[in-house]
């Protein structure tokens, strides 16, 4: 494969090199001009032992140690090294309505491009499942079968309003299930979802059948409609162009009115036990009962990732640099010679020193910017992006603590708790007690959503012997206690638990969340349940307290160079 940079722009530091050569050149002319001018009959004199050859060649040792290190800094890559990162999750099938009433204009500009930009944005949230994708009208037809790969899926929701032409006139809801269903065959994970977006207009009245026929086989149906419940005119199809137009006006009869079914795609979605419905701004949040289901790994993608070569290019230059220290202007006799070598360890221990901090940080350069990678992905919830680039760099790097920490928390937002605990704990252990009491810290909180409340409860104290000023852990251990003693309580139950969004409670009542209303009404609430805690707490006044510290904390992933203020548990890498 040909030769790459990952920062082609310190190759304009080659630049240097020609300057550097024509400095040394001018630098030799001028001591012969300042040799002749200061004593031009003792010229040879002055010059006696001095090697032009000698001075030249450690001129160009120094100009080529420049170019290669201006090259080092690029980064040249040549060939690729393989990572396998496992994929697991639930396989899904994406149905969307393509046929006539979705063009109406009730939604602006109208549904079905409302509809497209919704389901763009439920595919980015769903990367780490299998998808399918099935258009349908007055049938249905599988565009693509179940894949890991959610970047054709894009392309072909994009082009669904011009391949609504492939399919027969008509809304047949039950046809698109029944599609869906088939797609799914060819499926193995635990867990299977149809995710089915329509105005619930349906022709056939089948519909119901399908949904209970589903639901016989285990799958799930999430349903999604578009539109309003006032309606808009059916408009028409430009036959050339196939584009909607205004419905065909004919004096003394109404235009056929659309409206958006929602009874229907409710009691479709009732028919699976765990079916939801949502209107269609709500689309996207289904990802979060599908991220819910049990997990299948159906994949292991190997990514093949370029091959850092600069770590040649600083040795060449460390021996170059050495070199010019070693080489002397002047003929040395035997003597001379042997006192200049027991002295160039001392003049090549700072430049030795100087490439090994410059290997170092190159080579966890890769890794953290993919860190930094995922942190931009889990500031924006996009954790299953988040948690491919932790892994990443994971695999770049094995030793590194913060790829492990972070995919827990990610794993936590994606409520993956098992995988959550295996991760934080491959980041241990780690030296600092500080870090090593918020590792242990998040793996309390994910043992809490569990239901596993004694490993919580040794997790939590654990933190708090490496680090006794974590407060968050304290106060964590005390309602975990509280709930092991209540009579009847095995588990946390549904409701309120420590970090129900994956992220630990990192705050130290200083304002460890983000500025605002919000923050400030949670802070308050979360004071006035805290009022009672040298009283004795209900299970119920617990965990309500325990959702209130929950939604005022929000633990950012780790990056380099950070820490926040107040925050004395968040490591500083």
């Amino acid at each position: 494969s040909l030769m790459s940079f990952a920062s082609p722009g310190y190759l304009a530091l080659l630049v240097l090199a020609p300057i550097v050569a024509a400095a040394y050149l001018a630098l030799a002319r001028w001591r012969r001009g300042a040799a002749r001018r200061f004593a031009p009959a003792r010229e040879d004199v002055l010059g006696a032992g001095v090697s032009a050859r000698l001075r030249a060649a450690r001129a160009a040792l120094v100009v080529l140690a420049i170019a290669a290190i201006a090259v080092a800094l690029a980064r040249p890559q040549l060939g690729e090294e393989h990572i396998v990162i496992e994929q697991s999750g639930a396989d899904v099938v994406i149905a969307l309505d393509v046929s006539r009433s979705m063009f109406a204009d009730d939604l602006a500009p109208n549904r079905l491009e409302v509809a497209q930009q919704e389901t763009l944005d439920l595919l980015d949230r769903l990367r780490e499942h299998r998808l399918a994708f099935v258009i349908f009208g007055g049938n249905a037809l599988l565009r693509s079968p179940l894949t890991t790969d959610v970047s054709p899926l894009r392309a072909l929701v994009a082009s669904a309003p011009n391949d609504s032409a492939l399919l027969v006139p008509g809304s047949d809801l039950g046809a698109a299930v029944r599609a869906a269903t088939l797609a799914l065959e060819a499926g193995d994970a635990e867990s299977q979802a149809i995710v089915l977006i329509t105005d619930g207009e349906d022709h056939d009245g089948d519909a119901l059948d399908a949904a209970q026929e589903a639901a016989s086989r285990g799958i799930l149906l999430f349903t999604a409609g578009f539109g309003t419940d006032e309606g808009a005119p059916v408009p028409d199809i430009d036959s050339e162009t196939g584009l909607p137009v205004p419905p065909t006006v004919v004096e003394g009869i109404e235009p056929l009115i659309t409206r958006r079914d929602q009874e229907l795609l409710r009691l479709m979605a009732a028919a699976t036990p765990g079916g939801r419905y949502v209107s269609g701004e709500e689309l996207t949040s289904l990802a979060e009962p599908i991220e819910a289901l049990e997990r299948t790994t159906f994949a292991s993608e190997r990514q093949d990732v370029p091959v850092e070569r600069f770590q040649w290019l600083v040795v060449a230059a460390l021996v170059l640099l050495a070199g010019e220290q070693l080489l002397p202007e002047r003929r040395l006799e035997g003597w001379a010679f042997m006192r200049r070598l027991r002295l160039a360890p001392r003049a090549v221990a700072p430049l030795a020193l100087l490439a090994l901090v410059f290997v170092a940080a190159s080579c966890a350069s890769e890794a953290g910017d993919l860190v930094e990678e995922g942190n931009d992905a889990y500031g924006s919830a996009r954790f299953g992006e988040a948690l491919d680039a932790y892994q990443r760099a994971g695999a770049q790097e094995p030793g590194r603590a913060e790829p492990p920490f972070n995919a827990g928390l990610a794993l936590h937002r994606l409520e993956r708790y098992n995988e959550a605990v295996l991760e934080t704990l491959r980041s241990l252990p780690i030296d600092d007690p500080e870090l090593a009491s918020r590792a242990h810290y998040n793996l309390g909180n994910h043992y809490v959503e569990l239901e596993r409340l004694e490993e919580a409860f040794a997790s939590y104290r654990r933190a708090l012997v490496l680090d006794p000023g974590n407060r968050d852990a304290k106060f964590n251990l005390e309602l975990v206690l509280r709930l092991m003693d209540e009579p009847g309580v095995e588990g946390s139950p549904d409701g309120g638990r420590p970090d129900d969004d994956g992220e630990p409670d990192d705050d130290d009542g200083a304002g460890g969340g983000d500025p605002g209303d919000a923050a400030g009404a949670a802070q308050r609430a979360l004071a006035e349940a805290l009022g009672v805690v040298d009283e004795d707490l209900t299970v119920d006044e617990a965990l309500r307290a325990l959702q209130l510290a929950q939604e005022l904390n929000r633990l950012l992933p780790l990056q380099e160079g950070r820490r926040s203020s107040g925050d004395p548990g968040q490591p500083n890498y």
